[in-house]
């Protein structure tokens, strides 16, 4: 293999790892709110990967989203659970303010054991 095509597989393989989805560590739930049809929480844990551009700077540490979904409300299920048993979850960004502007949106939640 050249040097050139180590570079270019090099670069495509930067390229995948900067458009990934971004997971924070392992967190407890902080807080939880419902407003109208979404889901709104923070974690104990401040984010740890570059923020979309359309988060608001007060509203960095939250998540949101709609529960009128299958994926709203399985999320709403476990961070609920999460919070209500003192679980840890891993939340996994979307990269994206897709439910409620100027909040990023989870992608999914992972429930720690």
């Amino acid at each position: 293999m050249n040097l050139s095509s180590l570079k270019s597989i090099l670069g495509m393989a930067l390229l995948w790892a900067s458009t990934c989805p971004m997971a924070l560590a392992d967190s407890f739930i902080s807080s939880v709110e419902i407003k109208d049809q979404f889901l709104l929480f923070t974690t104990g844990t401040p984010k740890s990967h570059s923020l979309p551009q359309c988060v608001t700077p007060d509203n960095e540490q939250a998540w949101a989203i709609a529960i009128n979904t299958n994926t709203g409300k399985n999320i709403y299920a476990l961070v609920v659970m999460a919070a209500n048993t003192g679980k840890k979850v891993r939340v996994e960004s979307a990269l994206d303010c897709a439910d409620v502007e100027g909040v990023e949106r989870p992608l999914r939640v992972r429930l720690s054991m």
